[in-house]
């Protein structure tokens, strides 16, 4: 199981979602054969059940899109706090270009070393 944390991205959705649907359609015909013979279904049962599949696809629809619009405001969002962020560390690098040169080396060094902190620490922490 640990194996499929190192695939690539891709290639482990494949494998789960082809193993999803070869469980369905190879269950399919298996649950057919067990049930036809108990449940004695008829086209008023049929009505009922293509009902509910409905309502439960339009509820299920609906969870879908709210969970999208959910999910593109915490991107939107994510990604102005970073834009702010990166204007902030360009402004205060620029600024501080501005002091003598024995601050300017230090100060610039220690804003380097946050973005590089950030960059390649902090970041893929999270």
């Amino acid at each position: 199981m640990s194996r499929l944390l190192h695939l690539p991205d891709w290639l482990c959705g494949v494998i789960i979602i082809g193993g999803f649907v070869l469980i369905a359609v190879a269950g399919l015909p298996v649950f057919k054969r067990l049930t036809a013979g108990r449940l004695h279904l008829t086209e008023d049962m049929n009505n009922d059940i293509v009902f509910f599949a409905e309502a439960i696809a339009v509820f299920y629809s609906l969870t879908v899109g709210l969970i999208a619009v959910g999910v593109w405001s915490n991107y939107s969002s994510v990604s102005d706090i970073v834009s702010s962020d990166a204007a902030n560390i360009a402004s205060m690098y620029r600024d501080v270009s501005g002091y003598p040169e024995l601050i300017r080396t230090d100060l610039q060094g220690q804003i380097r070393g946050y973005t590089e902190f950030i960059i390649d620490q902090a970041w893929p922490a999270q």
